[in-house]
């Protein structure tokens, strides 16, 4: 991810100052929870997981992870180009219909 950054903080971007490094990470631990939460979400692992009812309650948990799956068709039209399996020379790999 980009960050803004003055160009008079930025100098030598070949040779970055200790005061910009330090800026962007910062600007960076800023984001950690919002980037692990989402981290998780990919991995299915949502909040209802972790909600607790009282007795009384249906404790029904589904996860639906559209995240992934937006994730992965979004990586997909900006990469460009499908995935493809090969196998080596003395194994056979079929599509599975």
């Amino acid at each position: 991810m980009g960050f803004p950054i003055d160009r008079e903080l930025a100098g030598d971007v070949n040779n970055p100052s200790l005061e910009l490094l330090d800026y962007v990470l910062r600007k960076q631990a800023k984001n950690k929870r919002r980037f692990d939460k989402l981290d998780r979400y990919y991995n299915g692992k949502h909040d209802v997981l972790n909600r607790q009812l009282n007795e009384n309650s249906k404790n029904t948990k589904i996860v639906i992870n559209h995240a992934k799956y937006v994730t992965d068709m979004a990586v997909g039209f900006v990469t460009g180009n499908p995935f493809s399996y090969t196998a080596a020379p003395d194994k056979n790999i079929k599509g599975l219909l």
